[in-house]
C-alpha cells in the first residue's frame, strides 16, 4: 500500500495518474470492491476536496469506482471545444522557407543533392546571415552613441514655447520648437542612414518610420492622436464648467494662463513652486504656479442609468431596496436550543456612531426594536475608511452552530471561462449593502435579535 502515491494536479495529466493507479491495485492484488476506498484514501487532500463537492449533495462514499472516476475526469480531464480547437488549428502558420538568395542559388547548384546535405547548408547559412546582422547593428548603435552625424535620442529644445491650439476640435496643447531641425546648436538629420537602420515604428508626426524622439516637432503640431479628435468633457471646478481634454497618460492638469485668469477672475492665488513638467515628446513647459480648487465630476452615461433604473441603482443617500418575490428561511437542527448572549462592550469613542447607525437601520426598516427574545447576539463594531462604522453580528456561539446548512456545490473557474466564450460585453456590479436586499421570512426573523448596549433590535433583512 505504501507504493500507491498520491495526486498532485498539475505534476501530471490524470489520465497518467489513473493506469499508474490501476497497475498498482494490480499488483496489490485489490478486489474490485475495495478499488473505491484505495482511491479515497490514497487519491491526496486537494483531489478529493474537488472529488466532494463534485459529488454533492451525496458523499464520496456512496459512488462506485466508476462514478468516482468519472467525476475526476470531469474535473481535471474537461473536454475540449472542438470549435475553439479548431479556431486555433487554423490560426497556425507555416514560417517562409530559405531567404537567403546566395543560399539557394548554391543549393540549386549541387548535384545530387540531398536532405540532410541541404538542412546542414541552410543552417549554417542562417547562422552566418544571423551573426552578420547583430554584428552591423551593433556597429551602427555604436556610431549613434559616439554622436557623428546623428544626434542624441533624448530631444529637448534650448528654447521653446507651450500654446494652446483652438482649431482642433477639443482646444488641446500644441508646441513647437524655436527652430525646427535644430537641438542645442546641432542639426538634426531627420531620417538619416543610421536611425532607418534601427528597427521603429511609424513616427506619428511625419509618416516615416524612425525614433520619434528625433523628429523635430513642426510649427503647430498638435501633441494628440491625429486618427480624430480629442475626448473632451466638462467639468465643474470651483461652481464653473470648464471643457477639459482628457489625458489619461497626464500627471497633472494644465491650463494656459489666459484662460485661468478668464475663468477664475483672479479669485485663486498661484503658488510658485518648483515643479518639471514636460509634453509628450519630452519638451520642458514653463511653469508659472499651482493652485488646488474644488473638482465636481459626474459622466452622463452614469446620470442617465441613475435615472432611467430608479428601482435597481442607489441615488444619492437613499435606502437600499430589496429583492422581490424572494424570502431567506433559516433551518435549524432538531433539538437546538435557543441561545441567549449578553452585549458586548462598546468603546465610548464609538457609542454615538452606533446609535446613529442603528437609528439609520431603524428608520429603513432594516431592524425593528423588541422588547423579549429567546435568541439574542452580540454585535461587533467595525470602522471604515470613511471614517463610518459597520455593525456586524457575532454567531459563531450563538445561531452558527444551530443553522442546517444547506450545500450547494462552487462553480469551477474553467466552467464560468467556458460560459463567458463568445463574449464581447463585460461588467462589475456592486450591490449597496448587498444582504440587507434580501428580506428574511417573518418566522425566521427571532433567530437574528441582536444584543446593543440601547437594548435588543430584531432584523427584518439578512445581515453579515
Amino acid at each position: 500500500m505504501s507504493n500507491i502515491s498520491q495526486y498532485i494536479p498539475g505534476s501530471e495529466s490524470f489520465s497518467n495518474y489513473l493506469d499508474r493507479l490501476n497497475v498498482q491495485l494490480t499488483v496489490l492484488k485489490v478486489k474490485d470492491a475495495d478499488k473505491k476506498s484505495y482511491l479515497i484514501a490514497y487519491i491526496g487532500s486537494e483531489a478529493y476536496s474537488q472529488l466532494k463537492d463534485a459529488c454533492l449533495p451525496e458523499e464520496p462514499q456512496l459512488k462506485s469506482y466508476d462514478e468516482l472516476v468519472s467525476k475526476l475526469e470531469e474535473i481535471y480531464s474537461p473536454r475540449r471545444l472542438v470549435i475553439s480547437e479548431r479556431f486555433i488549428f487554423n490560426q497556425r502558420t507555416q514560417n517562409q522557407g530559405i531567404s537567403d538568395e546566395s543560399c539557394q542559388r548554391k543549393l540549386l547548384g549541387i548535384d545530387s543533392l540531398t536532405f540532410e546535405e541541404a538542412c546542414k547548408i541552410a543552417l549554417d547559412s542562417e547562422l552566418v546571415c544571423n551573426q552578420t546582422q547583430q554584428m552591423n547593428n551593433k556597429s551602427q548603435v555604436n556610431f549613434v552613441n559616439n554622436g557623428k552625424n546623428v544626434s542624441r535620442q533624448t530631444h529637448s529644445s534650448s528654447k521653446s514655447e507651450l500654446k494652446w491650439n483652438e482649431n482642433s476640435g477639443g482646444k488641446s496643447w500644441s508646441g513647437k520648437s524655436s527652430k525646427p531641425g535644430q537641438k542645442n546648436g546641432q542639426s538634426i538629420q531627420h531620417g538619416s542612414q543610421s536611425s532607418r537602420s534601427l528597427k521603429f515604428g511609424k513616427c506619428y508626426r511625419c509618416g516615416r518610420k524612425h525614433d520619434v524622439r528625433t523628429c523635430p516637432p513642426e510649427s503647430g503640431n498638435v501633441f494628440h492622436n491625429s486618427g480624430g479628435n480629442p475626448l473632451v468633457i466638462k467639468i465643474k471646478v470651483n461652481n464653473k464648467l470648464i471643457p477639459f481634454e482628457v489625458d489619461s497618460g497626464a500627471s497633472v492638469a494644465v491650463m494656459p494662463i489666459k484662460y485661468f485668469n478668464m475663468y477664475f477672475n483672479n479669485s485663486c492665488k498661484l503658488e510658485k513652486k518648483h515643479i518639471q513638467l514636460s509634453s509628450v515628446n519630452c519638451e520642458p513647459v514653463k511653469v508659472l504656479g499651482q493652485t488646488l480648487v474644488n473638482v465636481e465630476i459626474e459622466i452622463d452615461v452614469i446620470k442617465n442609468i441613475k435615472y432611467k433604473f430608479p428601482g435597481v441603482v442607489k441615488i444619492n443617500d437613499k435606502p437600499a431596496g430589496n429583492i422581490k418575490d424572494h424570502e431567506v428561511n433559516l433551518s435549524l437542527k432538531e433539538n437546538s436550543v435557543p441561545v441567549f448572549h449578553r452585549a458586548y462592550q462598546v468603546p465610548y469613542a464609538l457609542k454615538s456612531a452606533v446609535e446613529i447607525e442603528l437609528n439609520r437601520l431603524e428608520v429603513e426598516g432594516v431592524i425593528c426594536k423588541v422588547s423579549i427574545s429567546d435568541w439574542a447576539s452580540p454585535i461587533v463594531v467595525v470602522p471604515k475608511k470613511n471614517n463610518k462604522i459597520r455593525i456586524c453580528v457575532d454567531l459563531k456561539t450563538t445561531l452558527n452552530p444551530k443553522l442546517q446548512i444547506e450545500q450547494h456545490p462552487l462553480p469551477r473557474v474553467d466552467d464560468v471561462f467556458n460560459e463567458l466564450f463568445g463574449g464581447s460585453v463585460f461588467t462589475v456590479l456592486d450591490l449597496a449593502e448587498a444582504y440587507l436586499q434580501l428580506q428574511v421570512a417573518p418566522e425566521s426573523r427571532k433567530f437574528l435579535t441582536i444584543n446593543t448596549h440601547k437594548g435588543l433590535y430584531c432584523f427584518n433583512r439578512l445581515y453579515t
